[in-house]
């Protein structure tokens, strides 16, 4: 059996780590045996992405192991022709190769996830021992099936792909030929959600790396060191998992198709079972570590060989693991002098709940009480070694300044610091207890089966306008204190009854069950197959989102927040899982026992261990969703629902919080290809010009023939040049139904633009006595909320910013955006948001007319602008 390897990475728009991942995939290939054909820096343009592929497909025969790795930029774009039915899909995803940036109409440089199909699927006719990687923004649901349809907030569209799909399917790319929900043949690991972001940061080592890269990479290596044991790609995928989201709470990585495969082999295993035991200098091993999952903690059941499954009859002994390494574990026999044969297997007893580390900074006497403190503590141990490369400590506990704090995995502080005290040791404890039990919730995945596979419940969930529902992405948004929020879970299979519960992590790291009017799950089927949380009374009024008063006094840092759906197919009562007050919650259901699901959450608050569940029971199966976002402290105004806070545009083409902050932070640096010579880029000056604006239908939506525009354009600029943003108002009387405008390439912005361009256009009924917009916030100038907007939006232009300092930059365009709204719905009651967007200066401010071609159109509107390069 041969292998076979093409590894490529593409350094675009401020990346810095691509190729150093693909070298370092290529060294641990090769370790496996595998030939590899490295395309990165120039030569990793789409042709030579292309023929890559192709190389490896006319060279892959049956057995033989085949891997396709990239590491990169992904792509994201909205396809505005897009009918239900239609041909093409409502969005489109792409790689992105060296040479996107010479796109044109007629040559679309990019790789299209279609392409990346289809090429997948010539791939499998040959071997099925297939793999692809994709590290990169957006990489779920890429090489799969072109009849998926994401969901997420519109992006700017490619220049060229929509021309370039229209051109594929005019010369015969047939896609209906792909498997229905994915190519069933090969594995992919993909580093993202479909609207979230994938992250390189910079490593101990001082190196640019890709975090999905680098924990795949410390997985295989484990991988490497099992003696005898079966390694399959879901051992891999949690390993890797649990140490992205260790990182970054917004990144899930997954593990699609055949999971369950011995890793770069066809044979798949049903599962992980029993495990060889072995003597070694009077040691116990089992065979198996840190890899396959096994903790400190974990109890066995020895027997012979011959043994197929459990059989407590013809145990030999039981052992308890006491020590963990990567491809082995030591175990301690009970009773010590069992004879074990060579060949003697292992079978799981109990499986304890992982301890979270726990970092330490303190001198000698101020540590040592710390530790005391955190030892009895089940779900929680001191971080031994600051070592690169392992799981991001659970949180930093402090001793400074004669206080002690407490730091989350972000540097943020989880409670105001106090002094050292038994009291501030307990409530220390305490806290951390709490963020662990967080944490394991957040890492709980699915368990689906052939009774109910994946596909059993869909889940919406968005903000609430005015009773109406306004759909937001899964993941990445960023909303504000007072935003009001709902969830909709929707029963895919209404002949079968579900019972679905819902969980909040909120900022301060507190679990809550929010649905709890049956906090045994409410139940969905035929008769009412869907329930949403946020509704009472048949009326959509939605949860008002709020903001701890654990948390530190004038915080102004953003903080992550999820949301869990848990969807069973028996009522069960988890409410084990809520903090605090665990230890008065019941676990078991109706019957008086506890299922596995039921004992599993209770050891996620208690640790500990866990019996497993006897014949049948193990085959319980139930569905998880997680709704990760941002939340403000910042309170929004009351029509709030934008990812940013901000009151409803009939079109909203922003993309979503987490790729302006990377698309920001990828600009400030050019480089080399291999990202060693820094120099800060100087920002460009562009132009923005509203070209045409017509209102079809003038009396029905204002009862008045007098129009007024107003436009707000706000970007970042360096400091002392004056203000980050430009209002624009123009008026205009008589206008008739579907009259176009009489604009003559009205001047919105002119001047610097830094990292994104943000632009808001509101048609109003017009009033005489009403100031202009640039009046009104001149009038405002002085208000705390302008001023510190404004601040949030001014660039050190020095050195690089850091994401904090983006983060508050997009922030503040939001408040300004919310001030403008709301000084103008106080002065022009019939005022209507029209659209609004981003333009990143990673995609060149989008230079050009928008759209390409006739008009955007929402409702009774229609519009097109132009950015200019000055």
């Amino acid at each position: 059996m041969a292998k076979r390897a093409l590894l490529v990475g593409s350094e675009t728009a401020g990346l810095q780590g691509a190729i150093g991942d693909a070298e370092r995939m290529a060294e641990a290939l090769r370790w496996y045996g595998f030939e590899v054909d490295l395309c990165v820096g120039g030569n990793a343009t789409r042709e030579g992405i292309l023929a890559g592929y192709r190389r490896l497909i006319e060279r892959s025969a049956p057995s033989d192991a085949a891997l396709f790795y990239y590491s990169g930029h992904g792509g994201r774009a909205v396809n505005p022709d897009y009918q239900p039915g239609s041909a093409l899909p409502s969005h489109f995803q792409c790689i992105v190769p060296v040479d996107l940036d010479a796109t044109t109409d007629d040559d679309f440089r990019g790789i299209m996830a279609q392409e990346l199909s289809l090429l997948l699927a010539e791939l499998t006719a040959r071997t099925q021992n297939a793999t692809v990687v994709l590290d990169c923004c957006h990489s779920a649901c890429m090489s799969r099936d072109f009849s998926a349809r994401p969901k997420a907030l519109p992006r700017p569209i490619i220049s060229g792909s929509r021309a370039y799909m229209k051109r594929l399917a005019a010369h015969g790319a047939r896609f209906d030929g792909l498997h229905a929900e994915s190519n069933p043949h090969a594995v992919r690991l993909v580093a993202a959600g479909i609207d979230e972001s994938a992250f390189e940061y910079t490593a101990h080592s001082g190196r640019h790396v890709g975090v999905m890269t680098e924990s795949l990479l410390l997985a295989l290596a484990d991988a490497r060191k099992v003696v005898g044991g079966e390694v399959t790609w879901e051992a891999i995928g949690s390993r890797m998992r649990e140490r992205v989201l260790s990182m970054f709470p917004t990144q899930r990585p997954e593990v699609e198709g055949p999971c369950r495969r011995i890793v770069f082999e066809e044979r798949e295993v049903t599962r992980i079972g029993a495990l060889p035991v072995v003597k070694e200098q009077d040691v116990v091993l089992l065979r198996g570590g840190r890899i396959l999952g096994i903790r400190e903690g974990d109890e066995y059941a020895i027997l012979p060989w011959s043994a197929a499954s459990l059989d407590r009859k013809a145990m030999l002994a039981t052992a308890q693991v006491v020590e963990v390494r990567a491809g082995d574990a030591v175990l301690e026999l009970s009773p010590s002098d069992a004879e074990i044969p060579a060949d003697a297997r292992a079978f799981v007893l109990r499986s304890a709940v992982p301890r979270r580390p726990v970092r330490i900074e303190a001198a000698a006497a101020e540590r040592e009480a710390i530790v005391r403190a955190i030892a009895p503590e089940p779900l929680l141990c001191v971080e031994e070694a600051q070592a690169e490369g392992g799981v991001r400590p659970l949180a930093t506990a402090r001793a400074t300044g004669g206080e002690i704090e407490l730091r989350d995995s972000a540097g943020a502080l989880v409670v105001p610091p106090a002094p050292p005290s038994e009291r501030a040791l307990e409530k220390l404890a305490s806290n951390l207890r709490r963020m662990a039990a967080a944490q394991g919730l957040r890492e709980l995945e699915s368990r689906p089966s052939e009774i109910l596979p994946d596909d059993s419940i869909e889940v919406e969930w968005g903000c609430v306008e005015d009773g109406l529902a306004v759909p937001l992405a899964m993941s990445g948004e960023v909303l504000p204190v007072g935003a009001r929020v709902y969830v909709k879970v929707t029963n895919r299979r209404p002949g079968k009854r579900l019972y679905v519960s819902i969980y909040d992590i909120g900022v301060a790291h507190r679990i809550a069950l929010l649905s709890t009017s049956e906090p045994s799950g409410v139940g969905l089927d035929q008769e009412r197959p869907e329930y949403v949380l946020g509704r009472r009374d048949g009326r959509l009024k939605g949860c008002e989102l709020g903001w701890s008063r654990d948390l530190p006094p004038l915080d102004e840092e953003v903080r992550p927040e999820t949301l869990i759906i848990i969807v069973t197919e028996q009522p069960r009562d988890l409410r084990a899982l809520e903090t605090p007050g665990v230890e008065r919650m019941r676990t078991a259901d109706h019957k008086g026992e506890a299922s596995p699901l039921q004992q599993l959450v209770s050891q996620l608050q208690r640790g500990g261990t866990r019996d497993m569940p006897g014949e049948g029971a193990g085959d319980e199966s139930y569905l998880v969703r997680h709704i990760d976002f941002l939340l403000s402290p910042k309170p929004a105004g009351a029509t709030v629902t934008a990812a940013h806070g901000e009151p409803a545009f009939l079109l909203d083409e922003r993309p979503p919080a987490s790729v302006m902050t990377f698309s920001a932070l990828s600009t400030e640096r050019t480089g080399t290809a291999r990202g060693l010579e820094i120099a800060t880029r100087p920002p460009p000056r562009i132009a923005v010009l509203l070209t045409e604006l017509i209102v079809h239908d003038t009396r029905a939506l204002f009862g008045s023939a007098d129009i007024r525009i107003d436009a707000l354009s706000i970007t970042r600029l360096p400091k002392n040049a004056g203000a980050p943003y430009r209002a624009e108002t123009r008026s205009f009387s008589g206008i008739r139904d579907g009259e176009r405008l009489p604009l003559d390439n009205v001047l919105l912005y002119w001047g610097d633009a830094r990292d994104f361009m943000d632009l808001r256009i509101w048609v109003s009924r017009d009033r005489e006595e009403a100031k202009t917009l640039s009046e009104m916030l001149d009038a405002e100038i002085n208000s705390p909320a302008l001023k510190s907007a404004a601040a949030a939006l001014l660039a050190v232009t020095a050195a690089a910013p850091h994401a904090a300092a983006l983060i508050a930059a997009t922030g503040g365009a939001a408040t300004l955006g919310k001030i403008a709204w709301k000084l103008l719905a106080q002065a022009l009651p019939k005022t209507i948001g029209v659209y609004q967007t981003s333009l990143l200066a990673v995609d060149g401010f989008n230079l050009g007319r928008h759209p390409a071609q006739g008009l955007l159109r929402a409702q009774g509107f229609s519009l097109g602008y132009e950015v200019k390069a000055v």
